[in-house]
C-alpha cells in the first residue's frame, strides 16, 4: 500500500484533497486513491500503471463507472458505510482516456484511429473502449488497421487486452 500512501502525503503536501481507497482490482485486493477535482471525486491508481499493467495512466481521474468497468471495486472497509457516497463521482471530464481522445465508442472508429496512430508511427497503439467489444471483431479490426499500413506487420504484431483497454503493438520487439 506504499503508493496510495506516497499519493496521499502528496496530494497533502500540495493541498489536493485526497483519501486511500481499499478494496480490489479484477479481484485481487488492492489500494488505490481518490483525489477532489471541483465537487467531485476521481479515481487515481499510481499502482496499476505502466509498469504494473502495461496500461498507461490506468485510472487517472476516472469516475466511479470507469473503475467499475476495470473491476476496481472499493470495499466497505476503509470507510463507514454513511461515508461512502461523501466521495462519489460520475464526470468523465477530467479523464486521461477521454481529455486525450483515445476512448473509443465502436469498432469502426477503434480500427479508424488505431491505423492512424500506427500511420504516425506509434511503436504501441493503447485505446479504451467506452463499452464491451467482440473479441473476434477487435482482432479483425486490429489486422485491417495494421495492413493498411503495412501487410508484413500482419506477421509480427500483438494485441493484448486488459478491461476494456486493447494494446496493440506491431513490432513489440522494437519497444
Amino acid at each position: 500500500m506504499r503508493q496510495p500512501s506516497v499519493y496521499k502525503l502528496l496530494s497533502d503536501l500540495s493541498g489536493l484533497e485526497s483519501i486511500v481507497v481499499t478494496g480490489a482490482s479484477s479481484g485481487v485486493p488492492h489500494a488505490w486513491n481518490k483525489v477532489k477535482i471541483g465537487n467531485e471525486w476521481f479515481h487515481v491508481d499510481a499502482t496499476n500503471n505502466l509498469t504494473n499493467s502495461g496500461i498507461p495512466y490506468f485510472l487517472y481521474n476516472a469516475n466511479d463507472e470507469t473503475a467499475a468497468s476495470q473491476k476496481t471495486i472499493a470495499d466497505k472497509d476503509y470507510w463507514l458505510d454513511s461515508e461512502l457516497a461523501l466521495f462519489n463521482g460520475e464526470s468523465d471530464a477530467n479523464d486521461y482516456y477521454v481529455q486525450n481522445d483515445l476512448e473509443v465508442a465502436s469498432i469502426s472508429e477503434y480500427k479508424t484511429k488505431a491505423e492512424s496512430e500506427l500511420k504516425n508511427g506509434e511503436n504501441r497503439v493503447i485505446l479504451r473502449f467506452a463499452s464491451p467489444v467482440d473479441s473476434d471483431e477487435l482482432m479483425t479490426a486490429a489486422g485491417e488497421a495494421l495492413a493498411a499500413v503495412d501487410e508484413a506487420l500482419l506477421n509480427t504484431a500483438q494485441l493484448a487486452t486488459l478491461g476494456s483497454y486493447a494494446i496493440l503493438e506491431p513490432n513489440p520487439d522494437q519497444k
